[in-house]
């Protein structure tokens, strides 16, 4: 998916424009390191969504880079990709223990690291998605509001915790990206930044996931059973289109 940052460290030039000219033709963002300290340091600062690291550097090797990322608070969450010259094997093992997520030999196939970034990206995304009870009452209260601070936040919650428990989950709800704020006064006022339908189909996959197993059809069963209301005929003739139109697309 275009426009996430993608981290390239790597102590040859040649390499590292090589890999710079086909993220950035995929529509990916880019920082650059030449070794594992300067890979440190831009990966505490820019925050990338993804971090290409090469293995054999001078100083603070790939492997020791890789340990320190995973060992830190900040950067621990971001999927690494070891990229190397040595032979697949050990240090295939050595990288998985010092925690990559993948390991990709040199000359590397331009459409394998590719898929594999998309593959590792879209891993992190949905991660990021998977919210506790509370963390999802909040954002549901947030949606709901449009905009609002704690102590507003807090009178939608079913049997609410307290107003600094609200406070702490909000702080890390704005580390995951889903709430910034903004301030007013003495007031920090809370917005989504997660635009409504994605926000929305990740309610609706958790629901379905957690109460019906994964199965769709049971959970538009339990809807239409227990629906207060009558549903229009042209919401349900909706329905019907809706799957008939996923059956000729074969999803």
């Amino acid at each position: 998916m275009a426009g996430e940052k993608i981290l390239i460290v790597e102590d040859e030039p040649g390499m590292r424009e090589l890999l710079k000219d086909i993220l950035s033709e995929h529509g990916y963002n880019t920082a650059v390191a030449d070794d594992g300290k300067k890979g440190l340091f831009l990966a505490g600062e820019e925050k990338p969504d993804l971090i290409l690291l090469d293995v054999m550097m001078p100083g603070i090797d790939g492997y020791q880079t890789c340990e320190q990322l995973k060992g830190n608070e900040e950067t621990k969450e971001i999927p690494i990709i070891m990229l190397t010259a040595l032979d697949m094997g050990k240090d295939f093992e050595k990288g998985l223990e010092k925690g990559a997520d993948w390991y990709i030999t040199k000359p590397f196939d331009k459409e394998h690291l590719l898929k594999r970034i998309t593959h590792l990206l879209e891993k992190k995304k949905n991660a990021e998605y998977n919210l506790s009870s509370r963390e999802r009452q909040i954002m549901d209260a947030v949606f709901k509001l449009g905009q609002a601070s704690a102590a507003e936040v807090i009178v939608h919650i079913p049997d609410p915790p307290t107003l600094d428990a609200v406070r702490r989950m909000i702080r890390i709800l704005e580390e995951k990206k889903f709430l910034r704020h903004e301030v007013e006064g003495p007031r920090h006022i809370y917005f989504p930044t997660v635009e409504p339908e994605k926000a929305r189909a990740s309610a609706i996959d958790h629901v379905v996931k957690t109460h019906f197993k994964g199965s769709v059809s049971q959970a538009i069963a339990a809807l239409l059973e227990t629906s207060s209301d009558s549903i229009a005929k042209d919401e349900l003739e909706r329905i019907v289109r809706l799957i008939e139109e996923s059956r000729k697309e074969g999803r």
